[in-house]
C-alpha cells in the first residue's frame, strides 16, 4: 500500500516547486526548440542612429530599425526590431514582445532583449520571463497550423524608451525539398528610420528575383564565398494603403525570390507529394464498387464529389510537412475529415478508380487573377482543387464546398483565376 503524504509535507513541496520555478534561469523554462544564444557569425546588424530620428510617430511609437537577414544555405533567418515609445499612447502594447515559429521543423534562438534609456542599454534578457503559447488563430476556420508564439511582457517601460529585440529561426519545411522561395516586404505602413534586408545564398544556386512596386535594386557583393544582396533604406516613409483596394492588390514594395526554374518545375515538385496511391481500405473499396455501378461518368463523378463534399468534414491539420503534403486517401476516408489537399487527393484517386480522368490542381483563392505575374513558387498557392476531363469538356471541382448543388457544369463555376495542374510532365 502506498504511504500517504502529510498535508504539511505537501505544502513544503509545493512551496519548493514555486521557489524553484521563480529562481530557475530563463533557459531552463524554455522548450528544447527555443534557446538563448549569440547572434550568428554571418549576421551583420545595421547600426542604430543614436540621435532621435525624423520619422513621425505611428500609433504613439517610432520604428527605428526593422531588419531581416536570410542565410539560404544554413536555412536561418535573423530578425531585429528597435522601436521608441514616442508618447503616452505608444505605451499600449510596447512591452509585449513576441516571435512565432513552427516547432515541427524550426528552432528559435533569442539573441537580444533590452531597453535603451537615457543613453544607456539595459539588458533585460537574463531576467526575462518567456512563455511559449499555441494560439491557433485560424481555429474558427477549422485550420490548425501548429505555430507557437514565444511571448515576454516587459516591466517598467516608459515614454522615451527604445526597445530592442533580436531573434533567429533555424530550419525549413522538409516538404519543400530544399527549394528557396520567399517574399520580403521592402516597405511598411509606418515610417521607418532604417529598413534593412540582407540575403545570402550560394552562387551556384540559380536564384531568380523580382521587384514589385519599386525599382530599387540591391547592393550586390560577396560574403564568405556567398552572393550577398542588401537593401538599406534610411528615413523611409510609410505607405497609407486604401482599405477599398482589391484583395489581390499589394500596395507595398516587395521583392520575391525563387530557385524554381519555371512553373513546370513547381508542378513536378508537387507531383511527388500528390502521386495517386493505390486504395486499399475495405470500406472505400466497397464504395468505389457502388459508384462504378452508377451509369454515366458525369453522374458518377457528381455522386463521388457530393459524398466527399458533404460527408468528409473539412478540417486542416497543416503542421510541418502536412502544410504541403496530403494525407493518404485511405486514412482520409476512414477518419472522415481532411483539408483541401486531403479531400482533393481523395477525390482524384477515387475518380481515377471510377474511370474518370482527374488530377489535383493548385490555385490561389485571393491572388488567382494576378498569379501569372509572379515568380514560380510553392508559396504562390493556398488551395487545391481537382481538374476533370469528360467528353471533351474540362471541369474544375472543389471538394471543400459543402452543400453545393446543381449539375457538373454548375459545380465547376469557380472564380479562382489561374490553376497549376499537378503533373510530373
Amino acid at each position: 500500500m502506498p504511504r500517504s503524504v502529510p498535508d504539511s509535507a505537501r505544502a513544503v513541496v509545493a512551496a519548493l516547486l514555486v521557489l524553484a520555478s521563480a529562481v530557475a534561469p530563463t533557459s531552463a523554462r524554455l522548450p528544447s526548440t527555443v534557446t538563448i544564444g549569440p547572434v550568428p557569425s554571418w549576421v551583420r546588424p545595421g547600426e542604430m542612429d543614436p540621435a532621435t530620428p525624423a520619422t513621425a510617430p505611428y500609433g504613439g511609437q517610432r520604428s527605428l530599425v526593422r531588419e531581416v537577414q536570410l542565410h539560404v544555405e544554413r536555412q536561418e533567418r535573423f530578425n531585429r526590431l528597435v522601436y521608441e515609445v514616442a508618447n503616452e499612447s505608444g505605451l499600449s502594447g510596447s512591452n509585449e514582445i513576441s516571435a512565432d515559429y513552427d516547432p515541427s521543423h524550426e528552432r528559435l534562438t533569442i539573441h537580444r532583449l533590452g531597453v535603451h534609456r537615457n543613453g544607456r542599454y539595459e539588458d533585460r534578457l537574463p531576467d526575462a520571463d518567456f512563455q511559449v503559447i499555441r494560439q491557433e488563430e485560424e481555429i474558427d476556420s477549422s485550420i490548425y497550423n501548429g505555430t507557437h508564439t514565444v511571448l515576454c511582457i516587459l516591466d517598467d517601460i516608459r515614454v522615451g524608451d527604445r526597445i530592442e529585440w533580436a531573434v533567429s529561426t533555424h530550419g525549413e519545411n522538409p516538404a519543400l525539398g530544399g527549394h528557396f522561395q520567399t517574399f520580403l516586404q521592402l516597405q511598411d505602413p509606418w515610417p521607418v528610420a532604417r529598413k534593412r534586408i540582407r540575403v545570402l545564398y550560394a552562387p551556384e544556386r540559380s536564384v531568380q528575383r523580382r521587384l514589385h512596386r519599386t525599382s530599387d535594386e540591391p547592393a550586390v557583393g560577396t560574403f564568405q564565398g556567398l552572393t550577398e544582396l542588401v537593401w538599406d533604406y534610411r528615413d523611409q516613409p510609410g505607405v497609407d494603403a486604401d482599405d477599398s483596394l482589391p484583395m489581390h492588390f499589394l500596395p507595398y514594395a516587395q521583392v520575391s525570390f525563387t530557385d524554381f526554374a519555371d512553373w513546370n518545375e513547381v508542378a513536378r515538385w508537387a507531383s511527388a507529394l500528390y502521386e495517386l496511391p493505390p486504395l486499399r481500405d475495405p470500406d472505400l473499396r466497397q464504395r468505389i464498387e457502388e459508384w462504378n455501378a452508377v451509369r454515366g461518368r458525369k453522374k458518377r463523378t457528381l455522386e463521388v464529389l457530393r459524398f466527399i463534399q458533404d460527408r468528409v468534414n473539412y478540417l486542416a491539420v497543416a503542421i510541418g510537412p502536412g502544410s504541403f503534403a496530403p494525407t493518404h486517401p485511405d486514412e482520409v476516408f476512414a477518419r472522415r475529415f481532411g483539408d483541401c489537399k486531403d479531400k482533393s487527393l481523395l477525390l482524384a484517386s477515387v475518380l481515377q478508380e471510377c474511370g474518370v480522368p482527374a488530377r489535383p490542381a493548385l490555385v490561389n483563392t485571393v491572388f488567382g487573377p494576378v498569379i501569372q505575374d509572379w515568380l514560380p513558387s510553392a508559396f504562390a498557392f493556398n488551395h487545391v482543387i481537382v481538374q476533370v476531363e469528360l467528353g471533351g469538356d474540362t471541369y474544375w471541382l472543389d471538394p471543400t464546398i459543402s452543400h453545393q448543388r446543381g449539375d457538373l457544369a454548375m459545380s465547376s463555376a469557380l472564380s479562382y483565376g489561374r490553376a497549376l495542374i499537378i503533373s510530373p510532365e
